[in-house]
């Protein structure tokens, strides 16, 4: 039989260390984005990475349980990124309000900017 973490913790342990790693990887994200040299690949790494997980917790039917209680988490970028996830999982509210919200908050440039970007794409495929 396949051990999954879920096997080794209770539901709502797993689910919180799900959400710590998802809040790592982001952090990991930002880091690389705000660095010159490698930073973007880097960070290109880190996107597959999380898509990927993602991907498996969509098979496993727990995305939604994991990142919702991540739109009111501390930092901008980890709220953006959770809502940038539901949101192309068809859960609009309350991820399109995150959104707009980080992308309205000047002062988190670069969670703004990635917020504009996901509100942007979102409206393209709303116009098709």
């Amino acid at each position: 039989m396949r051990e999954t973490a879920s096997s080794n913790f209770g539901a709502a342990d797993d689910r919180e260390s799900r959400r710590h790693w998802f809040r790592e990887h982001t952090a990991s994200w930002v880091r690389a984005m705000n660095t010159d040299d490698e930073g973007p690949d880097e960070a290109d790494g880190i996107t597959d990475r999380m898509d990927a997980l993602v991907r498996a917790w969509d098979q496993e039917g727990v995305t939604g349980e994991i990142l919702r209680p991540l739109l009111t988490d501390g930092s901008a970028h980890v709220r953006v990124a959770a809502a940038a996830y539901l949101l192309q999982r068809g859960e609009t509210a309350p991820a399109f309000d995150v959104l707009q919200a980080a992308a309205d908050d000047d002062a988190q440039v670069l969670a703004a900017s990635a917020a504009d970007s996901v509100l942007l794409v979102r409206r393209r495929q709303q116009s098709r």
